[in-house]
């Protein structure tokens, strides 16, 4: 970019500009890096797990599991196109002039000394930012991100992503070791190599050098309108962007030096805060700050501002941290306001430091304090093994020992028992002593705190004989180490502190595992030891065995009455003051904990210190050292459980995975495991061999992510060491005519690419990406797939051939067909798919066609073969050195192991070698099952294996022909044979290995090596054979589980491909199986279920068939459901208040149920199915789910009271309620239920007004009594023959009186219709178009989602969506609905109105007033209105009687009509009569006392409606009666009622198991309609996001990112209607189903609303964009002001 001259013309246009800048090949490679740093940014963001512990074990998931706020994106997007956008057009206005964009726009910053100050704060903050970055574990890509887009963009991405996980209180990993180059890994490293402290220096220097310079200097270049600088300005610029980054490209070689951060961090501080001063003190004022004028330097002052705050989040966010982490360490309550007030402080006393210092220092010294006490403990650490090493150089005995007698790493005191004592034998004296005073023994499980080394547990356990023996420390090389020698002597990278963290997060240990805990001489260092003493009282055991033993440094006088520089001496030792007890003290805190108070304190200072001449005397008279050991004391509530005895038969990776997760549990305590092997060794890795220094799996074995979802979960939770496993492949043979075929899958996705479409071929390529497409469909589908073979998968799909036999076009002759002949040349994606697929399964050609397709194509997704491999690279991994680490590791905690024992004849008495048993695990191969067993199910005999053969050899005729095909795995593919043979280039496989030559291991050989060229013999194996009836046999082995206290595992005993992640799931099964048999732990699936909840609905609509049918679906709970309907058939009043014609004003697509949808074909089902069309499809729902044989037709419920009115208590309906109801013999059924749903609907009880009911009181105004005509309610029509011959009066504004009124006027015999409204209503049609529903125009995002609540307060939004909606409907010929002028209502705006979207009459309602001017009727002519029959409106007024003629009615503006028929289309009231008056009583109690809260009624109409009160939680619910729910009585504005019922549902049934998080707010609920003119009219998207954040069921755009179409998804919840199928798509009711509506159906939904509508959308969408961000910007600026916490998109 800087090499490129700029020649253009002196004046030229914007739009030419602009192309020429983008022409110039330089700025299309700026750009291009820049957009893949940012995308990478991006993902890792998303992708990337969140930080996690130091521990073993990882926390829990909670906020780590949450996804990803889209703040930070935002945030980083508005930074970038601010800055970027000042940035171009400072380029396009001085393209003319420029010779270098970059050099220029530097230049610009830097061209006076006020602005140079200004910049070179941002490019300091800059230095300090790469060593964080680098210090954090942090990416290359987000510096590429801040270097070429804007620091501030890339570190608001990057900052908040080390604080994700745990909260305020997060936990960054450590890493002692770490690497400091650029990864992803978030690991947070102590020390990084010096070559960033010398590129820091170098940096500092290129800033020095960039300053302006005086004119009057000869060196200065001349003034190019931008300041005159040094002449080699741009060689330091260059310089100092590639100076920072380069420590990341140099390899991280042992040899090079490292330095601690926090030396650096405070250097840094030192440096920017000192030149800082300098320029403003130093310069005779010159420096100072100057205000920005040209656009570079706006935007580099924008970008400074950011980095600032970014600096101050940093600062309040670790505040944050360190309180919880003092809270937990030293086991004190932190109010959590506290802890915020003291952040806010600190960071405001930053803020103020900032301008003084520099944000540079301030972040630098921020940094520094941070890691300076964990810095200062290392090197206590690093002085003390100095210390040691030098003491035993002295002893003579060095750390370089005979091999065969290695010498013990010890690192303590030592106990000095005589003068010709060394060093490591005074240490073993000292380990010695604590371990006798603890009164170890071979019975003891022991946890040794601060170990130094495995030494030390290993001396632990040789010389006491223990059961077991733990230990941890945080200074450890490796994460968990095993004793080679003895798997149950291990040692974990892990602090203390880690046993406080266990309080809050997945214990570290399982309780009661430890019998004995010890601490050799460490106890002192520790940051709290009181809180380690009350963890280690936590985790021992009650039973009076559980000791807490440690060698102490005591003082021999209270802490209060020794010397101050006592203490002194002793921190500046890392002994912290809260740690100085007497013995005396000792034994108060002990007892105070709740130990025993018979403490053993043995004091052993002088033995001790005689060691140590150096130790000044005037010290030793002030301390002492002492054995102390504490007993835990029986507590009453410990249970008293009896240890019980398991074997397991089998030592492969089931067998051995089934005893970790034993041992590993939380009744791991109480559980002794024996392993009996009949092998000479362990089978997991028994064939495992040393070749060289290497050693080779045998088999081999890997492990792809996206499949061994277990088997990587596993390896995380014990830290065993992986690395990336190279997958380039050759699949080559005979092709059976002769010719030889070779195809390959490189290294390079370029390659790859290249060879899918040259060599494959674009026509079977995209039939490979269509066939391959459709597998994220497959693994939770129940369609056909599931019930077909591969072998049909294919020929279904990829079109192979069905014949049996061809003819060899060499010689002529007819041979049989195999799959590597039907596919080599026809398809060769086929060819190498089923290549992978057989040597994978070790099965035949002919068992891998059986294989059931949801068995075999859920593993090729792992595989990412549905992204033709793209990006497979880095997926396979494999444990490094060799799965002889996690066989060790498995084996820890197993009692003993029988190698060599061969169990045979077990009986139901399950005595194993004489040995008794409580539970057996049978974890051997299916056909050893009747071996072991005296008796044992036939299914075992069923199960098929195939059998292969394995090699480890130097033999090349295994390998391609043509070496060039070499590559890390090759498959011998021939036609002719019954399986593929798979060769290994292990010098590939195992890279770093120093093989003598090339090595092999080949699987299925075609024939056997040479001898000479074997290593080691042949290797036999088997692998389980799945077919069709694989199902079955599972469903077998399931019911044989825990008969007779025996139990299998195994890879055949789990549905899959038979790999080690079935082996490790079978495990997990068998495990929690016999742990619940044994009375270990409740696990729901497994114990024995609790009696089902009682559960009653009342009605059979569409809301009773929803709730019952998520009622039934409940696991935790379960519930036993009943129906009740008074009618014969469901569909409430789709059935029975239905008439001709009658349709749904609701699109199929809002209306139908998120997993049940309607057909989208329109032929099938329109877009508004009529009433017959949608109770068909409520008969499907309920019969697919099992819903209708629960309702009882024919039964009116007459009463529902509680049920047990004296046993209540706060919840107020704990005991349940009464019901009864009629049966349709008119038999009262009394029945008691814990939950009860009503679900009556809203048209339940029509509303008639008093003066049309003629024994109403009102004899004056009494219509009924006087009206000689017919009276009905709109319930009562049925067909339109009631209008023949009849003038008809319709009272009412709602979509039934359109209805009614268009059918009344279509009735050729009626003689007139009229229309009495009294206050008008907003009308537009439910299909604006063919194929154009009105409910799918309307978007989620910045209107229901993402809003800000300033925005949201303003109600911004709906402002906007008025002027739209009245600029489209005035384009309809009238703003005030959609070609509406009569019966008008105000105000028309987004919010106010249930709009009626019942639009037939509207036309014939017009014409009276269109026809009165010229403007009206050439909107008559418009639509084409002439001929049409008029409707006479009575708009805002209403009818006050009749005359006395007893045909005219009378209305209140004085007008007349004269009717022989009034139809009442005046609504239902909402009334409940079956409810016990009490009840009624506190709903209506509870609504008035939040009439501006959730239960707001309204204000009632003028015909005084008595209706019942909904209950206040979202109209669903009462705070007292959770049990009592309410479904489907809220009205949405433009939606349905059936999917706001599901939703109901569900909030329901997650509120009654206490998991419902409401908001606490004032007010009414943001989603009511404004103007109260509806009493439970509610925003339909609103109302639903409101009710689904309750239970975290509203979808977030990084879960939609997340999805297998991340664009349908956003899009389709982004720019279309809040379906409920979008409701589903995280938390508990997550259905894979509902994914593929949304991404499917739904998004076809919004294609189909048009291009120009759906611009308008997306235009409306960035205009809402717009002022969110506003808002966002100046909500800052407040918080800045305020020195507050901004909320942004908070709930409201």
């Amino acid at each position: 970019l800087n090499s490129l001259p700029i020649s253009t013309a002196e004046a030229m246009p914007m739009m030419d500009a602009s192309l020429s800048l983008l022409s110039d090949h330089g700025v299309q490679v700026y750009f291009l890096i820049l957009g893949l740093a940012i995308h990478r940014c991006v993902k890792i963001y998303y992708l990337n797990p969140a930080p996690s512990s130091s521990t073993v074990k990882n926390s829990k998931k909670n906020d780590a599991t949450k996804a990803p706020s889209i703040i930070p994106l935002l945030l980083s997007t508005l930074i970038l196109l601010t800055t970027w956008f000042l940035i171009l057009r400072f380029i396009l206005s001085n393209i003319h002039t420029s010779t270098s964009y970059f050099d220029d726009a530097y230049k610009d910053v830097l061209r006076t000394t006020g602005h140079y100050f200004t910049s070179t704060q941002l490019l300091t903050w800059a230095i300090v930012a790469v060593v964080w970055n680098a210090a954090e574990g942090g990416d290359l890509c987000y510096l590429m991100f801040g270097f070429l887009g804007a620091m501030g963009a890339a570190f608001v991405v990057w900052v908040p992503q080390l604080y994700r996980g745990g909260g305020e209180g997060g936990r960054r990993r450590r890493n002692g070791s770490g690497s400091g180059s650029g990864n992803s890994s978030n690991e947070r490293c102590d020390s990084i190599p010096i070559t960033y402290a010398i590129t820091s220096i170098i940096a500092f220097v290129s800033i020095l050098q960039l300053q302006p310079c005086n004119t009057s200097i000869n060196e200065c270049t001349p003034d190019e309108s931008f300041g005159t600088f040094h002449p080699h300005f741009r060689h330091w610029l260059q310089c100092l962007h590639l100076i920072l980054i380069a420590p990341i490209f140099i390899p991280n070689f042992k040899f090079l030096p490292r330095i601690h951060c926090s030396l650096l961090f405070g250097t840094l501080a030192v440096g920017c805060s000192g030149w800082h001063v300098y320029q403003i003190m130093g310069m005779n004022g010159a420096a100072s700050y100057t205000l920005p004028m040209t656009d570079c330097q706006i935007s580099i002052t924008t970008d400074l501002v950011c980095c600032s705050c970014i600096t101050l989040y940093a600062i309040y966010k670790d505040s944050i941290r360190r309180q919880v982490q003092r809270r937990s360490v030293h086991g004190r309550d932190v109010d959590d306001d506290d802890g915020r007030i003291a952040a806010l402080t600190k960071m405001s006393v930053a803020a103020i430091a900032m301008p003084l210092v520099s944000p540079a220092a301030v972040l630098a010294a921020h940094l520094c304090l941070c890691r300076l006490g964990d810095d200062y403990a290392s090197l206590i650490a690093y002085m003390q093994q100095r210390v040691a090493s030098k003491r035993r150089q002295k002893d003579g005995r060095p750390d370089e020992m005979d091999d065969e007698k290695p010498t013990n790493e010890w690192c303590n005191l030592g106990l000095w028992t005589s003068n010709d004592c060394d060093y490591n034998q005074a240490c073993e004296n000292l380990a010695n002593a604590l371990g006798k005073a603890a009164n170890l023994d071979s019975s003891d499980a022991v946890l040794s705190c601060g170990c130094g080394s495995i030494d030390e547990v290993r001396h632990y356990k040789q010389q006491f004989g223990l059961r077991h023996i733990t230990g941890i420390d945080p200074h450890l090389s490796e994460a968990r180490t095993t004793d080679v020698d003895d798997h149950n002597v291990r040692t974990l990278r892990a602090g203390v502190e880690d046993l406080a963290f266990s309080k809050e997060e997945e214990p570290l240990f399982p309780p009661r595992i430890f019998d004995k805990i010890l601490a050799l001489d460490n106890i002192y260092h520790y940051p709290c030891k009181e809180s380690f003493l009350r963890d280690c009282f936590a985790m021992l055991p009650g039973s009076g065995s559980g000791k807490v033993a440690v060698s102490d440094i005591v003082l021999r006088k209270s802490s209060t009455h020794t010397p101050f520089w006592v203490k002194v001496a002793l921190r500046m030792m890392g002994v912290p003051m809260c740690n100085l007890w007497s013995v005396d003290q000792y034994r108060d805190k002990l007892a105070l904990i709740g130990y025993d108070s018979d403490v053993t304190v043995q004091l052993v200072g002088e033995q001790v210190f005689n060691g140590w001449s150096f130790l000044p005397k005037c010290l030793l008279e002030h301390i002492d050292y002492a054995l102390i050991v504490a007993k835990k004391p029986t507590m009453e509530n410990e249970p008293k459980k009896k240890r019980k005895r398991v074997a397991i038969i089998g030592s492969g990776l089931a067998g051995l995975s089934t005893a970790h997760y034993l041992l590993s549990s939380q009744e791991a305590a109480d559980i002794d495991v024996d392993i009996y092997e009949a092998n000479n060794c362990v089978g997991l890795a028994g064939n495992t061999t040393l070749i060289g220094e290497q050693l080779v799996d045998v088999p081999a074995r890997m492990a792809c992510l996206g499949y061994y979802n277990q088997y990587q979960q596993l390896l995380e939770e014990l830290e065993i060491p992986t690395i990336v496993v190279r997958t380039d492949s050759s699949f080559y043979g005979d092709d059976g005519n002769g010719s030889n075929v070779c195809y390959g899958y490189g290294q390079s996705s370029l390659v790859n690419i290249y060879n899918a479409v040259f060599v494959g071929g674009l026509g079977k390529l995209w039939q490979m990406v269509k066939a391959l497409g459709k597998l994220r469909d497959v693994e939770n589908d129940s369609s056909q797939e599931e019930k077909i073979t591969f072998g049909e998968w294919l020929q279904r799909n990829l079109a192979v051939s069905k014949e049996t036999t061809y003819t060899c076009k060499n010689t002529s002759v007819e041979k049989q067909h195999d799959l590597p002949s039907l596919t080599c040349h026809d398809n060769p994606f086929a060819y190498i798919m089923c290549g992978s697929l057989s040597w994978m399964l070790s099965c035949t050609w002919a068992d891998l066609l059986s294989y059931p397709t949801d068995i075999v194509l859920p593993y090729c997704r792992g595989l990412q073969m549905d992204r033709l491999g793209a990006g497979r690279q880095g997926q396979v991994i494999r444990i490094s050195p060799s799965i002889k680490v996690l066989e060790s590791a498995l084996l820890y905690g197993v009692r003993k192991l029988h190698l060599g024992s061969r169990v045979a004849a077990i009986d139901d008495t399950k005595v194993v070698n004489g040995v008794v048993y409580d539970a057996v695990i049978v974890a051997t191969e299916a056909k050893a099952v009747p071996k072991v067993l005296v008796q044992c199910a036939e299914v075992f005999r069923k199960i098929t294996y195939h059998p292969s053969t394995i090699y480890l050899h130097t033999d090349e005729r295994f390998m391609p022909p043509n070496k060039k095909d070499w590559k890390c795995w090759n498959v011998e593919m021939s036609s002719g044979r019954k399986e593929p043979q798979l060769t290994f280039w292990l010098n590939e496989f195992y890279p770093d290995s120093q093989f003598h030559g090339n090595v092999f291991q080949t699987w299925a050989p075609v024939h056997s090596p040479d001898k000479e060229k074997m290593i080691g013999g042949r290797r036999d194996f088997e692998r389980v054979v799945h077919s069709k009836d694989t199902r079955e046999y599972i469903a077998d082995i399931n019911e044989e589980q825990g008969k007779n206290g025996i139990y299998y595992a195994g890879s055949y005993c789990v549905y899959g491909m038979g790999l080690l992640e079935q082996a490790l799931i079978s495990g997990k099964e068998a495990s929690d199986k016999v742990l619940n048999d044994l009375g270990g732990r409740a696990t729901p699936p497994s114990m024995k279920a609790p009696a089902p909840i009682k559960a009653l609905v009342i009605g059979a609509g569409p809301s009773g068939l929803v709730a019952a049918k998520y009622l039934l679906e409940s696991t935790e709970p379960t519930y036993h459901v009943t129906i009740v309907e008074s009618s014969s058939d469901i569909g409430g009043s789709f059935t029975n208040k239905v008439y001709d014609n009658c349709r749904l004003v609701s699109s199929k697509y809002l209306t139908a149920f998120s997993d049940h949808r309607m057909p989208e074909d329109a032929d099938l089902c329109p877009d508004h199915p009529g009433a017959a069309q949608y109770v068909s499809y409520l008969e499907s729902y309920a019969e697919r789910f099992g819903v209708r044989e629960c309702i009882q037709f024919g039964c009116t419920v007459v009463s529902v009271k509680d049920a047990n009115t004296d046993g209540m208590d706060k919840q107020g309906d704990s005991g349940g309620y009464e019901v009864q109801y009629k049966d349709p013999d008119d038999q009262i059924i009394t029945g008691e239920y814990d939950v009860v749903a009503v679900c009556s609907g809203l048209h339940n009880t029509p509303y008639v007004p008093n003066m049309f009911i003629p024994s109403s009181s009102d004899a004056k105004n009494n219509i009924a009594k006087k009206f000689n005509g017919q009276i009905i309610h709109s319930s009562q029509y049925k067909d339109p023959s009631i209008f023949a011959n009849k003038r008809v009066l319709i009272l009412g504004c709602g979509e039934t009186a359109m209805d009614i009124a268009h059918r009344a006027i279509s009735n050729p015999r009626s003689k007139s219709v009229a229309l009495s409204v009294r206050r008008g209503f907003l009308s537009i049609p439910h299909n604006l178009a063919k194929d154009r529903p009105l409910d799918v125009f309307i978007t989620n995002l910045f209107e229901h989602a993402y809003e800000h609540p300033w925005v949201h307060a303003l109600q911004l939004r709906w402002v906007l969506s008025t002027i739209f909606i009245r600029l489209f409907l005035f384009l309809t010929g009238s703003s005030f609905g959609f070609n509406q002028w009569a019966v008008q209502t105000t105000p028309v705006s987004r919010g106010y109105h249930i709009i009626n979207k019942s639009h037939a009459a509207m036309s014939h309602l017009n014409v009276p007033i269109k026809s009165r001017s010229m403007w009206g009727r050439f909107w008559m002519w418009a639509y084409q209105e002439g001929g049409l029959r008029p409707i006479e409106s009575f708009h805002r007024t209403q009818v006050t009687g009749v005359e006395d003629d007893g045909v005219t009615v009378r209305f209140g503006d004085g007008r007349t009509y004269e009717a022989d028929l009034i139809v009442l289309a005046t609504g239902y009231k909402q009334s409940f009569p079956f409810l016990d008056d009490k009840i009624r009583k506190e709903f209506r109690e509870e609504s008035l006392q939040a009439k501006d809260g959730h239960g707001c009624k309204g204000d009632t109409n003028s015909y005084n409606i008595e209706e019942d009160y909904l209950p206040s939680e979202h109209f669903i619910v009462d705070k007292t009666r959770p049990r009592l729910g309410f479904i489907g009585f809220v009205r949405p504005n433009v939606g349905a009622i059936p999917p706001m019922s599901e939703l109901q549902v569900m909030w329901w049934l997650e509120k009654m198991q206490g998991r419902v998080n409401m908001l606490a707010k004032p007010g009414p609920p943001s989603y009511m309609i404004l103007g109260r003119k509806y009493p439970y009219g509610v925003d339909y998207g609103n109302y639903m996001h409101r009710v689904a954040e309750d239970f975290d069921a509203a979808p977030t755009l990084s879960t939609l990112a997340k999805s297998s179409k991340p664009f349908r998804a956003l899009y389709t919840y982004c720019i279309g209607q809040s379906m409920i199928s979008l409701f589903r798509l995280q938390g508990r009711y997550e259905s894979n189903t509902c994914w593929k509506v949304v991404t499917g159906e739904l998004w076809r939904v919004c294609v189909k609303r048009g291009l120009a509508e759906n611009c308008g959308l997306v235009f409306m969408t960035w205009l809402s964009l717009l002022m969110n961000v506003m808002a966002c910007v100046l909500e800052c600026l407040w918080c800045m002001l305020t020195l507050t916490r901004p909320k942004f998109f908070v709930r409201y």
